[in-house]
């Protein structure tokens, strides 16, 4: 008990004596008086008790909501975490691919040097080829001339 409510407790006794005194001689009355302070001292307690009750549940409900802070506190720390991580992947990610891109270009260009190198190479021999054949052809074109001039001369002949 509080220290109000023990001065309170001592102040209804004193007021039940008082009244009992007073109307000692009156029992109806000092009865009636005494009944209505049983009654207020009855809903007292049962205030009092109501205020436990309630005291100790607003207790509870701020542990609850200490409790749900740190979950929510919790969470939000998660959820940060998860969001440096996936950018942390996402960076990873594209420098990989960039890194990829230079790979992949690097070899194209190669690719092409080496496509340009053959196609010269190429040119180079057919023309190589043309110029044989356009040699070949001349040779073939006065060889013809020469057995064409060898037949004509001996049907002369």
């Amino acid at each position: 008990m509080k220290i109000y409510e023990k001065i309170a407790f001592l102040l209804n006794l004193c007021l039940l004596v008082l009244i009992i005194v007073r109307f000692l001689n009156l029992w109806s009355i000092a009865s009636s008086f005494l009944i209505i302070m049983i009654i207020v001292l009855l809903y007292k307690v049962d205030f009092d008790l109501k205020i436990e009750t309630i005291e100790k549940k607003l207790v509870q409900l701020f542990k609850i909501s200490e409790q749900l802070e740190r979950i929510a506190n919790r969470i939000l720390d998660i959820r940060e975490e998860i969001r440096i991580g996936l950018y942390r992947i996402e960076e990873d990610f594209n420098s990989k691919l960039e890194e990829r891109e230079k790979i992949f270009i690097e070899k194209i260009k190669a690719n092409e040097e080496k496509l340009d190198s053959n196609y010269r190479d190429i040119a180079k021999k057919i023309i190589d080829i043309e110029n044989r054949m356009h040699d070949i052809k001349s040779s073939l074109a006065s060889y013809v001339s020469y057995v064409e001039d060898l037949i004509k001369h001996e049907k002369k002949e």
